[in-house]
């Protein structure tokens, strides 16, 4: 017998036990385990079981994302010009050519002198470039 787990009052759970009541765990079922016998042997008493995962077929996906393909966009405003964030990070002035990751971004046009800050969202293609106008008023 080979021992795989000790159990409560001296009950060690056997593998390929013959002449036993086996014990067919469902879980083993699902790991193609064999049944379980449970017997009061005299034998080496372990304290963790023995019972190895399957090995997988899967392979291990890298958790890396190739990044994102640039495009361009060419932002003017009318009716003045603005300053252009992105997050906390000042992009430059309007009229101005931006490169971005692909995908969509949250821009702020904090226009000089009088006016309120305007949000827009820009939504950059792959290798492409885009015309953006958003006016000011």
């Amino acid at each position: 017998h080979s021992v795989l787990a000790q159990h409560s009052r001296n009950t060690v759970v056997h593998q390929g036990c013959v002449g036993h009541d086996s014990v067919n765990d469902p879980a083993r079922s699902k790991l193609g385990a064999p049944a379980l016998c449970m017997c009061n042997a005299d034998e080496k008493q372990v304290t963790e079981p023995a019972i190895a995962a399957p090995p997988s077929n899967h392979r291990a996906r890298s958790k890396q994302r190739p990044k994102p393909q640039p495009g361009t966009i060419n932002l003017v405003t009318r009716g003045g010009w603005a300053e252009v964030y992105k997050g906390k990070r000042s992009l430059g002035s309007t009229p101005r050519r931006l490169t971005l990751p692909s995908g969509r971004h949250r821009l702020v046009l904090k226009p000089f002198g009088d006016g309120k800050p305007k949000v827009i969202y820009v939504t950059v293609e792959a290798r492409k470039t885009k015309k953006v106008s958003v006016p000011l008023d």
